[in-house]
């Protein structure tokens, strides 16, 4: 009995530690703006040479790009666990902004994990979408 309230006093303790330092913004997060066309294509521009070097850096397991569109998703084109992984390294390589949201899309048989990515532009805050075809990946598993 003593050993089953040490343990709850223990887990009360640990409760309040992890409430205290891990709080919960209480505001919700701002909607972001869909961007504009133009801003997608100037963030096409911009990043044109990151683009160019991405595609030929892994001709064996990335095609596609820019990804701001289904159409024009990244198709990852490995089976393995590593397909992820791509995913993170195109992010990171095109430093758009924060992910905000990823969501699975399935549609007329292909697999798209989709990011919702925070840029900033002109002191606006706007949605830009990253788009990665997974399809190879996601029927392996």
């Amino acid at each position: 009995m003593k050993r089953n309230c040490i343990k709850s006093g223990l887990f009360c303790i640990v409760g309040m530690l992890l409430a205290a330092c891990c709080s919960v913004p209480s505001e919700e997060p701002a909607e972001l703006l869909p961007a504009p066309a133009e801003l997608q294509q100037k963030l096409i521009q911009q990043h044109a040479m990151t683009i160019a070097r991405t595609q030929t850096d892994f001709p064996k397991v990335l095609k596609g790009g820019p990804g701001f569109t289904k159409e024009t998703a990244w198709k990852i084109l490995i089976k393995e666990r590593a397909a992820v992984s791509f995913e993170y390294l195109v992010l990171g390589r095109l430093g758009l902004g924060e992910r905000q949201m990823q969501a699975l899309v399935e549609e007329n048989g292909r697999y798209y994990d989709m990011h919702i990515i925070d840029v900033e532009h002109e002191g606006k805050h706007y949605s830009v979408e990253q788009w990665f075809d997974i399809t190879p990946y996601f029927k392996a598993m």
